[in-house]
């Protein structure tokens, strides 16, 4: 299923140029925290639901917690199981160089483009 899809359908969003914006943030986040060039496997479909997870928060960035309605919020960074994921396919730096295997061919595309 297509991502877009994916995230309207939970969010019932309309504006498509919104949540591809947060998807892409969302894909160059676990790009930059795994040292990767591309998104493995196992992790297709985790920058949709971190994806989400910003939806969700939106119009509360910067806070780490509030009270409203005889109710009390705390936001965490990112979802434990989220970040199990993320240091789970992390690669290593070894002097400024991250070594990895190169991206065997699947269905999946490389999101970050050749130029």
């Amino acid at each position: 299923m297509d991502d877009i899809i994916w995230l309207k359908q939970r969010t019932e969003e309309t504006d498509a140029d919104l949540l591809t914006s947060l998807l892409e943030d969302a894909k160059s986040f676990v790009l930059l925290e795994t040292n990767r060039t591309y998104i493995p496997e196992k992790l297709a479909g985790l920058p949709r639901r971190i994806a989400l997870i910003d939806y969700n928060r939106l119009g509360t960035e910067g806070e780490k917690g509030r009270t409203e309605g005889g109710g009390s919020y705390t936001f965490d960074d990112l979802p434990e199981s989220v970040q199990r994921q993320i240091r789970s396919a992390r690669i290593a730096r070894c002097g400024g160089h991250a070594f990895e295997k190169k991206q065997e061919d699947t269905n999946i595309p490389s999101p970050v483009k050749s130029g």
